[in-house]
């Protein structure tokens, strides 16, 4: 743990795949989602709004998200896509996300 910015700052280890390759990061949940996808670009060279991010709860990480349940050891998949096409529920719940067959909820 680390002091910044006057708060106590809880750092955690992930493992981040990118085209079947592993970095390591330190990251603080704190610091939220946004800091996350920059960081993330540091290592991949994606850009944040081409950036999708599962391993976080269902479906895909938007900026807004919270990541505190993040935990040492966790593993994130990073593809390249355009996100802005991913409709908003799949990135808040994949249970409550279309399937591609029938467009219905999946359940």
């Amino acid at each position: 743990q680390r002091v910044a910015c006057g708060r106590l700052c809880r750092m955690v280890k992930i493992t981040v795949v990118f085209c079947d390759k592993f970095h390591e990061l330190e990251v603080d949940p704190a610091d939220g989602a946004e800091i996350l996808k920059i960081q993330v670009t540091s290592l991949t060279d994606v850009s944040p709004d081409k950036m999708l991010i599962s391993g976080i709860g269902s479906g895909f990480l938007h900026d807004l998200a919270d990541i505190s349940s993040l935990k040492d050891g966790q593993l994130l998949t990073v593809t390249e896509g355009d996100a802005s096409a991913i409709p908003q529920q799949w990135t808040e719940s994949a249970a409550e996300a279309p399937t591609a067959k029938t467009g219905a909820p999946a359940s």
